[in-house]
């Protein structure tokens, strides 16, 4: 029996895409999982890649989104403004209080993701003894403001910290007024409005900056300085004060590790899972521009060879869905071919019925489409494609086939992109999207493979099956780790591989060989029969 916790952990799991693809689509932007960052341009939203089979990363995850759907709703990004990074670092800080405002307000629930996507981390900043100059600055206002206005006493500890350092750095006077400046936040209505914030913070530190000595020297008199004089002068120019050095820092030093992209960021890089190139989570990511007439000649094969396909497959289904009847002692509808027998004493005379459900399983499809396909490359799609035109005759069966990597559509941002997603038609294909796939760029299957897993979640179904059609040429040791997973999750994986130069097998123990059309077309319908039974 499934305890509680553990249910309610895959239910989680299970709506984790869900709600990440709607709340991209109310945003109107894609959602790609990958690399090593969070940031938006307005139009996509990049995640960083997490372990998603803990409740804990899973809950940082949706609290990430929510914060950069805040940015994506809330900020302005069409601003061509030249300014250094100190600057840019303020407005970042400035800018993450004001819109997570803003979605508190909107979403109820927002404060709660958010404080997951937070509070995890804040332990270990406020542990870390003293923070560079300029960090310090966009840290404090950043964490007063959070703490004074979205009112997160869980920061409390780590502004203390920050506090202190701000006064011994800069003085008690210029954190007094940098808290005022952090509470004006309240009152901006734009990123432009936060924009000006910054530049009145920036002239306040200049301001404080001291003023340099009008005394007259010796060589303004017409005489020579003499060396004693030349000496205080050098060190009074070479030492500069904290404020100074802030202003006139190089662009590469500024950091600020409290906002939430740059801790992403960092947990990322130390986490043990390897580099993930992005993949999309939402739905609005269609390959387009290719050649309409390879695509229509693609389509004509993969409808030959699936025929006899389809053909046994609804043979098999029929014969696996038909309604049983047989004879017994017990029942409500008796069979009155049979009552005389009671004279004998015969009890069996009721007649039974049971029918045979139809298959409910989601299909997703991997096809590999890289430089190393070369002549399999049109194998492979016969395969994939047919593969899909036979499942899709067949009621219950709910396929899908996505194309890694994207490079080989001619779309380059993402390591895997879908051709057919569930529920989409064949049919409805366009020739185009067939005729773009060519062989072309790396192997990205590890993070196919993640695409593919959170997919199957999303579908309603009680059996989950994951096809991999490739030349075998992947990596071992990540790929055989991410198999097991989800195998154990419940998904069957399968393996097709084409041609004999690698052994898919290590990596996909349940896989097949195959070397020309013959064998495919025994291949897909074993694969199939495998899925239905």
């Amino acid at each position: 029996m499934i305890s509680r916790a553990v249910q309610t952990q895959s239910n989680f799991k299970q709506s984790l895409p869900i709600v990440a693809a709607a709340l991209g689509r109310n945003c109107g932007v894609t959602i790609e999982i990958g690399g090593s960052g969070a940031f938006t341009n307005g139009k996509v939203i990049s995640l960083p890649f997490l372990e998603l089979e803990t409740p804990e990363s899973e809950r940082k995850l949706l609290g990430l989104l929510c914060h950069e759907c805040g940015h994506v709703r809330f900020s302005e990004f069409n601003n061509d403004e030249k300014i250094s990074a100190f600057e840019h670092s303020l407005d970042n800080a400035l800018e993450d209080v004001r819109i997570e405002m803003e979605m508190d307000k909107i979403y109820p629930g927002a404060e709660r993701l958010l404080k997951a996507a937070h509070v995890s981390d804040i332990e270990s900043l406020a542990n870390k003894p003293d923070w560079p100059q300029t960090s310090l600055i966009p840290m404090f206002l950043l964490c007063f403001a959070e703490r004074r206005l979205l009112n997160r006493e869980w920061l409390e500890p780590l502004l203390k910290i920050l506090r202190d350092q701000a006064i011994s750095f800069f003085g008690k006077e210029v954190c007094d007024k940098l808290e005022g400046f952090a509470l004006r936040v309240k009152d901006c209505k734009s990123t432009r409005e936060v924009q000006v914030l910054r530049r009145e913070i920036l002239d306040f530190l200049r301001l404080m900056q001291p003023q340099p000595e009008q005394k007259e020297d010796d060589s303004e008199k017409g005489g020579k300085p003499s060396g004693r004089n030349a000496s205080k002068r050098q060190r009074r120019k070479s030492k500069a004060t904290p404020i100074e050095e802030l202003l006139n820092s190089p662009n590469g030093n500024i950091s600020n590790p409290l906002a939430l992209s740059e801790r992403f960021s960092r947990i990322t890089r130390e986490n043990s899972e390897p580099y993930v190139k992005p993949f999309p989570l939402t739905d609005d990511v269609c390959i387009q521009g290719g050649n309409p007439e390879r695509g229509k000649e693609r389509l004509l094969h993969a409808k030959a060879d699936s025929i006899a396909l389809r053909l046994a497959l609804t043979g098999l289904v029929q014969s696996r869905s038909a309604t049983g009847r047989w004879i017994s002692n017990r029942g409500r509808k008796p069979c009155y071919r049979q009552l005389a027998r009671l004279v004998t004493g015969e009890t069996k005379v009721f007649e039974r019925t049971v029918e045979k459900t139809a298959p409910n399983t989601a299909v997703h499809i991997l096809l590999d489409a890289s430089g190393s396909m070369g002549t399999n490359l049109d194998l492979a799609i016969r395969a994939g494609l047919g593969l899909v035109k036979g499942l899709q005759s067949i009621k219950g069966v709910n396929p899908a086939l996505s194309v890694f990597p994207a490079t080989s559509c001619g779309m380059g941002n993402f390591s895997v992109v879908p051709l057919i997603r569930h529920g989409q038609n064949l049919q409805n294909i366009k020739p185009e999207a067939i005729g773009a796939i060519h062989a072309c760029g790396c192997t990205p299957l590890f993070e196919s493979l993640i695409y593919a897993g959170l997919m199957l979640r999303r579908q309603p179904c009680e059996k989950r099956v994951l096809i991999v059609i490739t030349d075998g040429g992947v990596p071992p040791d990540q790929c055989a780790a991410k198999v097991k997973k989800l195998r154990e999750s419940g998904v069957s994986v399968l393996g097709i591989q084409l041609g004999s130069e690698n052994f898919l097998g290590d990596v996909i123990p349940d896989s097949v060989l195959i070397e020309n059309i013959e064998d495919l077309k025994a291949a897909l319908f074993d694969f199939a029969k495998s899925i239905l039974l």
